[in-house]
This record gives structure tokens, C-alpha cells and sequence, in this order.
């Protein structure tokens, strides 16, 4: 007997001790669930870990397939999160370094530092984001 269900409507897995409480309950056990045996479960777990994703065949069998590509969109959403992160630690190197050339207390290298900062910052906001995921992201200062 196996430990486990799957169900192709919810693409979610059931242990067995849970069905009284599922049959008990509004939601109720899924009319489509099937038996999956421990190892098949463990491998399909193993495979999530592989950034596979877990859907059923045509007879309501979970199986591993590869994840699709991200669309347009997500790839323009990520590249923004990216220059977005990108940005604010530029700004964090940028503050202390401007502080000290205002007070006329920089030294050359933090001189050079701020305007190598600065026109990383510049380079960031000049990006083509919607070119995403094929971005050449600018070097950031060392």
C-alpha cells in the first residue's frame, strides 16, 4: 500500500493518514487521487530539488518535466529587481564617499572611487531593461 496520493486537479500530493480528515472536511479527499509509491515520491521530490516541476500525464501520473522558460515579462521583471538591488548598493557606496568630497575631506582614491560609483549608477539607469534576459550589465566598481 502507498504512503502517498497525487492529485492531477490540485497538482498536490496526500499522505494517507490524512484521509479521514480530508473525507471529514469540506474540500474532501480528490476524487482523482492516485497511489504513488514512496520511491516515486522521493524521486519526484528529488527532482523539484533539480528545478524540474511535477505535472500529471494523461492518466493523472505525476512525472518530472523540464520548467518552462520565463515569458517576456518575467524576464523584464527580474532584470528590474536586478538593477533595482544593483542601484541601491551603488547609492550606499556613493553616500559616504560624496559626504567626504562636500566636507573637502577625500582623499584622491576616494575621489576616484565616488566618480567611478557615479557613472556605474549612470550606466545602470541608461540599461535597456526590456531587452531582457539579454542584458550586458556594466561592471560594477571594485
Amino acid at each position: 500500500m502507498s504512503d502517498y496520493f497525487y492529485s492531477a486537479t490540485t497538482n498536490g500530493f496526500y499522505h494517507i493518514s490524512m484521509k479521514s480528515i480530508y473525507e471529514d472536511s469540506d474540500n474532501g479527499w480528490p476524487e482523482d487521487a492516485v497511489p504513488v509509491s514512496n520511491e516515486l515520491y522521493q524521486a519526484l521530490l528529488e527532482g523539484q530539488s533539480k528545478n524540474k516541476m511535477i505535472k500529471a500525464n494523461n492518466k493523472g501520473v505525476p512525472i518530472l518535466i523540464d520548467r518552462p522558460s520565463p515569458t517576456q515579462e518575467q524576464n523584464i521583471s527580474m532584470a528590474q529587481s536586478k538593477r533595482s538591488q544593483l542601484l541601491e548598493q551603488a547609492t550606499g557606496k556613493i553616500i559616504p564617499l560624496q559626504d567626504a568630497v562636500d566636507l573637502n575631506m577625500a582623499t584622491q582614491v576616494e575621489e576616484t572611487a565616488l566618480l567611478m560609483w557615479k557613472k556605474y549608477r549612470v550606466m545602470l539607469n541608461r540599461l535597456d531593461i526590456s531587452k531582457a534576459p539579454d542584458i550586458t550589465w556594466p561592471h560594477c566598481p571594485e
